[in-house]
């Protein structure tokens, strides 16, 4: 009785130990493949690429569409310029947001110095898109998958972005050097999906990126 007991402990002690080394495996491999996506993506200078954003929201049926070009020059200057189906210009700078519409013509500039809420739209997507995901580990959980080239970041317990965000997820290009796609699921169900096509990195950016139109 106490061999067979004995064989029964070795057989869970085995089996504990393979499940541990291959989850310690797992995570091993996530891990490199983090750290590959970072070194990758902090290459990057400068990107532009055309995008589509589509909105979905719970209680509509209807998906809400937006079409346009995203500029970004590290660090920190970004320019979203939608044009179907509506004309928008968003430009962000470390210490401002500036956003001009073609339906009231109007630029309205919105200062982050006393703006927390504003500040950490601007960290979360300067991590983003300089492969800073180590930095987005302080409040994010994640995980990898690998094969698709996939990170799944989801709100850690008692911080802020718990309150709307469920998950981001960013897809990465089969190069690991730039974002293809993201995709945001919101506390309320709502989920929006932005996917770049035709990227270009470390290109000269036009000036016009950075223009707001004439009144």
């Amino acid at each position: 009785m106490a061999a067979e007991r004995l064989i029964l402990f070795a057989a869970a002690a085995f089996w504990f130990a393979a499940g541990f080394a291959a989850e310690c495996t797992e995570d091993l491999k996530e891990a490199a493949f983090l750290a590959r996506a970072e070194r990758n993506m902090a290459e990057i200078k400068t990107l532009q690429a055309e995008f589509i954003q589509e909105r979905s929201i719970k209680l509509l049926k209807n998906r809400i569409r937006f079409e346009g070009r995203f500029f970004i020059q590290m660090p920190g200057r970004i320019a979203w310029q939608v044009y179907r189906p509506v004309r928008y210009v968003c430009i962000i700078n470390d210490n401002s947001i500036t956003q001009w519409d073609a339906d009231s013509r109007r630029k309205t500039v919105i200062s982050a110095e006393n703006n927390s809420a504003l500040q950490v739209v601007f960290q979360q997507l300067n991590r983003w898109f300089s492969g800073k995901f180590n930095e987005l580990c302080r409040d994010f959980d994640y995980r990898a998958d690998i094969r698709e080239k996939v990170l799944q970041f989801i709100p850690k317990k008692g911080v802020p972005q718990e309150n709307f965000i469920s998950s981001i997820s960013i897809c990465l290009h089969d190069s690991l050097n730039y974002i293809r796609e993201i995709r945001i699921t919101e506390q309320n169900g709502d989920t929006q999906t932005i996917s770049f096509y035709k990227t270009q990195i470390n290109q000269k950016l036009p000036a016009a990126a950075w223009n707001i139109p004439a009144k």
